[in-house]
């Protein structure tokens, strides 16, 4: 079981799942600890191989230079050189990928799940409709509700679930962006999520300076929310 668990984290980690798969992972991933820190674990493991491999082709450079001092063949020399190249080719190509902003923040993004006020079946009424709306993925309509819900005057916590279904459009960003920034200076129990969701947003935006200083607001939190996934991302922008 514990085999077919690494298989299932390696499958996700090169993104071969398929999306029905990957939603389901990623929904487990949000709410389960211990396959947070699988996942993290064998993430951290492939840097390792990285390392590993980066240190195995500067020993066969070497032992290249030592064969061209003793006269080895030409051939020998274009195929270790060959080899060389072929290698450092793949590495830097695996670096780029992991280093482009788009591609970072569709592996680290995933959708907050409604914890302020899950709904039951037959459950509907006007308080929560909205969060109905916002579990079936109805994000619009999500937006629209938590709308009316603050006409008296804006909630923080709804606030947030409001931002969050217009982020989860994924037609609004700036509009998400700006709601995040606002929800920054008032009382929420969701600050840490605003810290994250906002370093995802600017990390979208390629704006990778302003994500540097969320992340690090993330780190200062004690919530010790999405920190092990903070670090991660400050490594990969630094």
């Amino acid at each position: 079981m514990e085999r077919e668990l690494q298989e299932l984290i390696r499958s996700y980690l090169i993104k071969s799942l398929d999306p029905s798969e990957q939603k389901a992972f990623e929904k487990a991933l949000e709410e389960d600890p211990v396959l947070q820190e699988e996942v993290a674990l064998l993430s951290n493991l492939q840097v390792v191989i990285k390392e590993r491999e980066r240190l195995s082709l500067k020993n066969r450079l070497q032992a290249v230079e030592q064969q061209k001092s003793q006269k080895k063949p030409l051939v020998v020399l274009l195929i270790a050189a060959f080899i060389l190249v072929i290698a450092l080719l793949s590495t830097v190509l695996f670096w780029e990928e992991e280093l482009a902003p788009q591609e970072l923040y569709t592996t680290y993004f995933d959708v907050y799940p409604n914890n302020l006020r899950p709904t039951a079946a037959g459950d509907i009424s006007k308080e929560t409709q909205p969060f109905s709306d916002y579990e079936l993925g109805n994000y619009e309509d999500a937006a629209n509700g938590f709308l009316v819900l603050m006409e008296n005057g804006v909630q923080p916590d709804l606030q947030f679930y409001y931002t969050m279904s217009i982020l989860n459009t994924g037609k609004s960003d700036d509009e998400a962006i700006m709601q995040l920034a606002t929800l920054e200076d008032r009382d929420t129990k969701y600050l840490p999520q605003v810290l994250w969701y906002s370093s995802l947003l600017y990390l979208k935006k390629e704006d990778l300076e302003n994500a540097r200083i969320q992340l690090k607001k993330l780190l200062n939190h004690p919530a010790l929310y999405k920190n092990r996934e903070a670090e991660q991302l400050l490594e990969k922008l630094n």
